[in-house]
């Protein structure tokens, strides 16, 4: 990974998740292009009457200068390469015709985590739509995180993926951090048949010593974890084990819906202080 995209709304939200990608770029010297979107929400009267037109231009001008001020900033400061765009039309859209013309390699945006301002909120509803349709990873970084390099990393499946292409950002993230990647399968006490803790045990065993042939050299450890709730078991090994990233395939829709929509499941509290790796399927 080379590139990293940084989409902007000048939010608190998104101020801290450009800190987490300007902390990785100043340590494995990647380039960071950071973009804003102006959006329009004035109706067709006052485009008719030139309105939309007007405030538009002054929205832009505005935001321009702003990022100006946040590009020179981080020249100043930091002393890496960062580039700054911006564009007018739809957010999402934008973020992800963005990847493909500067070829990026991993979009870095802000989640609201278990606090946050409507506009912060808004903006994590959108990270998770991006996280759900971007053909790159994506790394989702809560409202509250403060910055530390993820020594333990935490690789949540049920489905034992095997192929290295969907796996490649996990392992590329923990050979560049020195992580070791705990490969962490879940079976739900309450809803699991008589044999689902068996065939979780027995697959995590064949898991495990699959990813040792592609990691020889890379520490690796394996759990399986169980209880009546999914996201309450997996705090608990987070806290127990000081993970400091959560790494999941995008297909698992369910569980990524609830990480930015904290109110529906609040007992998910690890969310609010740990980044999200999420690898998009590609089947």
């Amino acid at each position: 990974m080379k590139k990293i995209l940084v989409p902007t709304d000048f939010s608190a939200c998104a101020n801290n998740a450009l800190n987490f990608a300007v902390q990785m770029a100043k340590l494995l010297s990647w380039n960071i292009t950071l973009i804003h979107t102006v959006e329009s929400d004035t109706g067709i009267y006052m485009d008719y009457m030139g309105v939309q037109r007007e405030r538009e231009e002054q929205m832009l001008e505005e935001a321009k200068q702003q990022l100006q001020l946040v590009k020179s900033a981080i020249l100043e400061t930091e002393k890496i390469s960062i580039e700054a765009q911006i564009s007018t039309g739809a957010v999402n859209e934008n973020i992800l015709s963005s990847v493909a013309k500067i070829k990026a390699d991993l979009i870095v945006m802000g989640t609201m985590g278990s606090s946050g301002s409507v506009a912060e909120k808004l903006w994590g509803t959108k990270t998770a739509a991006i996280a759900g349709n971007s053909t790159i990873p994506v790394i989702a970084v809560p409202y509250s995180y403060s910055w530390s390099e993820p020594r333990e990393i935490l690789f949540a499946t049920n489905r034992f993926e095997k192929n290295p292409a969907l796996l490649t950002p996990l392992f590329e993230i923990a050979r560049l951090f020195k992580s070791r990647i705990h490969a962490v399968v879940f079976t739900d006490e309450l809803n699991a048949g008589g044999s689902d803790f068996v065939d979780n045990s027995r697959g995590l065993d064949d898991y495990k010593y699959f990813l040792a042939q592609i990691l020889p050299a890379q520490t690796l450890v394996t759990a399986h974890i169980s209880g009546s709730r999914f996201e309450e078991a997996l705090q608990q090994y987070i806290e127990k084990n000081n993970i400091g990233m959560v790494a999941m395939i995008s297909q698992q829709r369910g569980f990524l819906s609830r990480l930015v929509h904290p109110s529906a499941t609040r007992s998910m509290a690890y969310h609010a202080t740990i980044p999200l790796l999420i690898m998009p399927d590609q089947h």
